[in-house]
């Protein structure tokens, strides 16, 4: 009868190839799990403006999303947070009158997001119809680690929303205008 096993050699060639083929997939695997984390901040804000839209059309009211260093009032830069409101009495900025309808807190230190639109402005109105008020723009998430790990939101004027792609595939997404993102 012959003995079942593996001897000593065989063994360590077995986890040398293991060994290599780790060495090999965890680079890899960090970079997959760091861009499935962007996606997932940027989720936060696709269903703030998603919800923003929704809630204007139901509300039949104007609803801001702005940026916010406190999540209390506008003001600050994107990657510090923002609020989602219904501006019940018209005044343009958020009050004791208006609905709250979502907070966001600041994203991890060191990334951060720019908003760049046609209009400029530093927040986004949906009104009734549920359309921008002309802002098209896209949302540049830009984290720490790089611009190769920048991903972009494209919001289009009738307050729809799709990723970013690298069409060129030089490994950075181009924006609606196809040029690469930028992170500055």
């Amino acid at each position: 009868m012959k003995p079942f096993g593996f001897s000593l050699v065989e063994l360590c060639v077995a986890l040398a190839l293991i060994s290599v083929s780790l060495m090999l997939a965890v680079p890899e695997l960090n970079s997959f799990y760091r861009k499935h984390q962007i996606k997932s901040e940027l989720g936060y804000l696709i269903r703030a403006i998603t919800t923003a839209r929704d809630q204007a059309i139901t509300f039949n009211q104007s609803v801001y999303i702005c940026p916010s260093q406190n999540q209390i009032a506008c003001g600050g830069d994107w990657h510090d947070g923002f609020i989602s409101y219904v501006d019940l009495n018209f005044n343009y900025e958020l009050d004791g009158e208006d609905t709250v309808l979502l907070t966001k807190g600041s994203y991890r230190e060191g990334d951060k997001i720019f908003w760049r639109a046609f209009r400029r402005r530093n927040f986004l109105e949906f009104s009734p119809l549920g359309f921008t008020a002309f802002q098209n723009g896209t949302f540049t998430y830009c984290p720490r680690e790089g611009l190769e790990y920048a991903e972009g939101l494209i919001l289009n004027i009738q307050g729809r929303l799709r990723f970013t792609s690298d069409s060129d595939g030089d490994g950075i997404d181009e924006g609606a205008n196809g040029r690469p993102l930028r992170c500055e």
